[in-house]
């Protein structure tokens, strides 16, 4: 079965074979057809009998299976090839949270000295660092605002899906026209989720600033503002590293549809502190390291987006009789 939001499409077998339809309807000048008769606004829809006004090309029977066995061939092909880098992204992105939780817990120096600080997630940490609750590391803990958004204004809101990997993402941010002063971010500040699905709960931003215009945070967020024992680009890092997230959700109190991690509750979470000095260096060396990753994600992306592309440009090519399958073979 399936909802109202799915049309069946049933070939007749005398004019349409089913595999060649599976490619037609997703050649990419059909579904710009789609999405010109799609009327709503939140969720588009097209009528079925809309739908089955579209032209496609009509190959006969035999062509239209040669061509859906040329496709499924060479879409495996092309498949195979994005499932290979795909698997190299997830890899990069564990090598880049396993470099980052190592940095951050146990430091950049291979010879030093350590001590068991008997608590469990920190285990073994440099003897020279100090260890503490997240909250004697904070200067203020504060909510945010609760004032409806709107698409413009003066003053930008974060809201939780605006935390991404440690950083903002302001392409979706909502505005208002005025806040209290008190409710401004300033570089240097970190937001966290407070309130959202499980998986997300305590995931953490620094603000680096923002020339455009000024930003306020919504009020399932929360502002840190570190104290002087601690870095903020530092702190980021260690927030999102694998333990810090893993218990600030097990601290979380589950509700309908989220959960809700308290503040005052996540400030009992232990962390280890190394000098200031050494923070910086730590700071400085996961930043050349995750950069030459990131580099490495984004050429690996590209080689994604363009494998995809001439994935739906094959299909809208062969289905249109625009490559002769015969010889293409």
């Amino acid at each position: 079965m399936v909802s109202t939001g799915f049309a069946v499409v049933r070939p007749s077998a005398m004019f349409l074979n089913s595999r060649f339809a599976n490619y037609a309807l997703r050649e990419p000048s059909f579904l710009t057809e789609i999405e010109k008769r799609s009327v709503g606004v939140s969720y588009p829809a097209i009528n079925p009998s809309d739908l089955t006004d579209i032209s496609i090309s009509l190959p006969p029977l035999c062509e239209q299976r040669a061509i859906a066995d040329y496709l499924d061939l060479e879409t495996a092909r092309l498949d195979a090839l994005v499932a290979a880098k795909e698997r190299v992204l997830a890899l990069l992105a564990e090598k880049r949270q396993a470099l980052i939780a190592r940095a951050v817990t146990r430091g950049i120096d291979p010879d030093v000295t350590y001590r068991d600080t008997r608590i469990s997630w920190l285990g073994d940490i440099p003897a020279h660092w100090c260890h503490c609750h997240l909250k004697r590391a904070l200067a203020s803990v504060d909510y945010g605002i609760s004032d409806s958004v709107d698409t413009s204004g003066s003053i930008a809101v974060l809201r939780m899906g605006d935390i991404r990997n440690g950083e903002i993402d302001y392409s979706d941010v909502g505005f208002v026209e005025e806040v209290d002063e008190s409710s401004l971010l300033q570089p240097g500040d970190i937001v966290f989720n407070r309130t959202n699905s499980l998986d997300q709960i305590g995931k953490t931003a620094l603000y680096r600033g923002k020339d455009d215009y000024r930003v306020s945070f919504a009020s399932y967020l929360v502002r840190f503002r570190c104290g002087s024992k601690v870095l903020p680009e530092f702190l980021n890092y260690l927030l999102n590293s694998s333990y810090p997230t893993a218990w600030g959700r097990s601290e979380a109190l589950p509700a309908i549809g989220q959960a809700n991690l308290n503040p005052n509750r996540y400030g009992y979470l232990p962390i280890a502190l190394p000098p200031l000095t050494e923070q910086r260096r730590i700071v400085e060396y996961i930043s050349e390291f995750t950069g030459r990753i990131d580099a490495l994600c984004a050429k690996t992306l590209q080689t994604v987006t363009l494998l995809k592309e001439r994935r739906a440009a094959l299909i809208g090519a062969a289905v249109t009789g625009r490559i002769d399958v015969e010889r293409a073979a």
